[in-house]
């Protein structure tokens, strides 16, 4: 059988609940598709997602299903890259496996290809079902990338997006070890456009980025796009060097014409412990900067993962 024309990209962590509304969801839409496959990538699941998927394997579907299993838990990032690097497809589509993300966009995601697009990216049209904090964290997310960042990042844009093959080629080729693919699919350009959708709740399950994980979701993005961070440590530490110095001559002019001073204990202390925090703070940012280099020095393979297993093969 041929390559199909486009492989979905679905990576799976602790989905049992939803691998059964996934292939509902495409065995509805399958007509209204070209070829393609479903292609799960197992994040290192301690459930039976696997199992789940495997069921599938005697089932019949106008389409091929795959599975890919990651040695362990990489994370959702990384597990994309799997995905779109063992991907056959001439194009290829990274949907979420909780189906928020409505595959019935994708019909639409095609026609804008078929139109000359490289990058097709979803963009929900509103947050309304997202809780105040997530909508809150978003808005600053998003202002604060536009500041300090390179790059137009636009706004309520996630993993559901299509890209070409020769977009899909440079994002395979990229050594990043912390892959922030929002991010790099705007950096590496193309043209692209967006088809806007309404975002539903997660069918089943519990989300996958708890506040930890999104904080360092934010810190990769932010520290995979801008040197701003290092420039506001150079810039600060010498705002407190101008006003050492001048807190300095002060107190010698004061000194000398014969103004006493009853020694502070208090103020010392919360200077000294200041000036402390702050180099901590400034060493934190730098260390950011210089644990990414080490990543990427030790030269590791940024995945690891199984064979690759045909779950199923299509008959037509």
């Amino acid at each position: 059988m041929s390559n199909p024309t486009l492989s979905i990209v679905i990576p799976c962590y602790n989905e049992e609940s939803n691998i059964a509304q996934i292939i509902h969801r495409f065995d509805q839409l399958a007509s209204q598709l070209p070829s393609f496959e479903l292609l799960f990538v197992d994040d290192g699941s301690k459930d039976k997602t696997v199992e789940q998927i495997q069921n599938y394997k005697n089932s019949s579907h106008a389409y091929n299903i795959r599975l890919l299993r990651l040695s362990r838990n990489f994370g959702h990032q990384l597990a994309l890259l799997a995905g779109m690097r063992n991907s056959i497809g001439e194009i290829c589509i990274t949907i979420d496996a909780d189906m928020q993300d409505p595959p019935e966009v994708i019909p639409a995601m095609i026609k804008a290809w078929k139109e000359g697009h490289d990058v097709v990216l979803g963009q929900r049209n509103d947050r309304a079902k997202d809780t105040w904090f997530k909508r809150t964290s978003a808005v600053i997310f998003y202002r604060i990338m536009t500041v300090l960042a390179r790059g137009d990042f636009p706004a309520n844009v996630g993993d559901f997006r299509l890209v070409s093959k020769k977009v899909l080629d440079v994002l395979r080729s990229l050594p990043e070890q912390s892959p922030y693919w929002r991010g790099i699919v705007v950096w590496v350009g193309f043209k692209r456009t967006f088809v806007e959708y309404s975002r539903a709740e997660r069918f089943s399950g519990e989300t996958k980025y708890p506040f930890i994980k999104m904080v360092t979701f934010a810190l990769d993005a932010l520290f995979s796009f801008s040197k701003k961070p290092l420039l506001f440590v150079t810039y600060s530490g010498f705002a407190l060097c101008v006003v050492g110095a001048i807190f300095l001559l002060t107190y010698i002019s004061l000194k000398v014409t014969g103004y006493a001073f009853v020694p502070g204990w208090t103020s010392i202390i919360s200077l000294v412990m200041f000036i402390g925090g702050f180099q901590i703070l400034c060493l934190g940012v730098i260390g950011q900067y210089i644990g990414r280099i080490y990543e990427q020095v030790l030269g590791r393979p940024q995945v690891l993962h199984y064979p690759a297993e045909d779950v199923h093969q299509a008959r037509r």
